[in-house]
């Protein structure tokens, strides 16, 4: 590839890009979610890697991650600012990896599909490593929820967040291929050249475009056996640690009340995780007797969040359903818990670096999917942190969840960016399932999505709520809901292992 004018090697270029393009990824995750920023600020960021030897592509991906995690993750500072570095860093230097790993010199003259493909294989395995490592992962504020509106969000019935990644970082990589020859500077056969890239790189982005379409259209957004729901929340204050100042009581009169002012025929009420804290167990509490009562009341099936104590110290953080006779039939313990917020690892390590009274118990880790058979059919629940993650959702689906729900618990963000990367994943959760998903929180979002990924109904922050759904069953089953998304994942490392492998014998060859 000839040099361009692009990529004249100046510091203060290789500076001014990546920041520019850190500060527009930043502003395509929520809450701005302006999601057309990611492809162009992508565009950017590999024009200018073009032909760059690894440590300064390294260098450019680094800068680019810090700045835009500094914005994206900074609502980690409610809880602690050296926390919230120390993700900052780890995150940057994941993407600046993600840059370093791309296997430019092999892929140089092999055509602009092949290429970009190569690209698309480097980002989309380092954010599926991001998304489990370490403590589990930490998918929020990825490159996948900010094309939670856009057309790319279609790629994850195929493969869940890795495709939409690769599919993303591929269009764009053709995109910036385009570009640049256009600026080449040899002008021998440039017509030829340029033509000739023009005209694949468009094809490949309307086949994209066009895939993207008909991976939609195969989702059955009408499902059998509707059944109408309603979301409580209660509402109240943002920002608010129970640990520190929260009121549990008050936290729980709140959804009664709210409750109460159901004023339509409704056969399923959900209420928000840790809205019912009691001291012993669940069925013999003074809470049972009162949402046993609601149950009665309305005829209706309800799931509850509740947290309970257990022994050495610990708790349970549980999702409880309850029949329209107000008897327990399941449960469901949460599986993947929130490190540092639900339960400390290491905890007499990390305590040598800050509070960790802030999170005085454990939570127990469930070890079973959230599938549970109510009176409307069999039901799938992710609790709060787990909605951010494929494999909770595949889990439930592989069990035969036919709907799902998302008992959440978001007062303790302040303003509304945790709520509505949430939202974000709520979105792609529903379209890679093919499912319709309620969620409900104490202070908001409460909202209903439909398998196409669009909202049905939706809450307001900080005030009470009632979001009614006309929810369907769906038995539809979709490449993702099959094979979940470690298929992809798998391709991803086996195809970058063999094209450095295929760089390695040839570098072989030579000597």
């Amino acid at each position: 590839m000839p040099k361009t004018k692009f990529l004249k090697s100046k510091f203060s270029t290789h500076l001014a890009i990546p920041v520019a393009s850190g500060i527009a990824l930043a502003f395509s995750q929520p809450p701005f979610r302006i999601w057309e920023l990611a492809p162009i600020a992508l565009v950017l960021l590999l024009m200018l890697l073009e032909d760059q030897r690894p440590r300064l592509r390294f260098f450019v991906g680094f800068v680019c991650g810090i700045c835009q995690y500094l914005v994206s993750l900074f609502w980690i500072t409610g809880f602690s600012f050296p926390g919230f570095l120390v993700v900052v860093i780890y995150d940057a230097a994941l993407f600046g990896a993600s840059c370093a790993l791309i296997p430019m010199r092999f892929t140089k003259n092999r055509g602009v599909m092949f290429r970009s493909i190569s690209v698309g294989l480097a980002f989309s395995l380092i954010d599926s490593i991001r998304s489990r490592f370490p403590f589990g992962g930490l998918p929020i504020d990825g490159l996948a929820i900010s094309q939670a509106d856009s057309f790319f969000k279609n790629f994850s019935i195929i493969g869940g967040e890795p495709a939409i990644v690769f599919f993303l970082v591929v269009s764009s990589s053709v995109i910036a291929k385009m570009l640049l020859r256009t600026f080449a500077h040899n002008r021998a056969n440039h017509n030829q050249n340029l033509m000739k890239t023009v005209f694949t790189g468009i094809i490949a982005l309307l086949l994209i475009i066009a895939g993207s379409e008909l991976l939609i259209a195969t989702n059955q957004t009408n499902g059998r056996n509707y059944f109408k729901a309603v979301a409580v929340q209660g509402g109240g204050k943002t920002g608010l640690r129970a640990v520190i100042n929260g009121d549990q009581q008050q936290v729980f009169e709140n959804q009664v009340i709210e409750t109460d002012n159901i004023n339509k025929s409704i056969s399923f009420i959900l209420w928000p995780e840790d809205t019912v804290a009691v001291s012993g167990p669940f069925n013999q509490s003074y809470q049972y007797t009162v949402i046993s009562g609601i149950a009665r009341k309305y005829n209706a099936t309800m799931l509850v969040g509740v947290t309970q104590p257990a022994p050495n110290s610990q708790f349970l953080n549980l999702a409880v359903l309850i029949n329209p006779n107000g008897t327990i039939i399941g449960s469901y313990l949460k599986v993947h818990r929130v490190p540092f917020g639900e339960y400390v690892p290491y905890r007499s390590f990390f305590q040598h670096f800050g509070n960790v009274n802030l999170v005085p118990k454990n939570a127990i880790a469930g070890t079973k999917p959230g599938e549970l058979i109510s009176p409307h059919g069999k039901i799938g629940i992710m609790i709060s942190f787990e909605v951010f993650f494929d494999n909770r959702a595949y889990a439930d689906i592989k069990k035969g969840a036919q709907v799902l729900f998302v008992p959440t618990n978001t007062a303790s963000y302040k303003g509304s960016q945790m709520p509505q990367e949430e939202l974000g994943a709520l979105k792609i959760r529903a379209v890679e399932t093919d499912r319709f998903i309620l969620m409900t929180s104490p202070t908001g979002y409460s909202v209903a999505v439909n398998p196409d990924g669009n909202i049905i109904n939706i809450s307001k922050l900080g005030i009470p709520a009632l979001t009614y759904a006309n929810l369907g069953l769906i038995d539809h089953l979709t490449p993702f809901d099959r094979y979940g998304d470690d298929p992809p994942i798998i391709l991803e490392g086996l195809g970058l292992i063999l094209i450095y492998g295929w760089i390695v014998l040839k570098k072989v060859k030579r000597i």
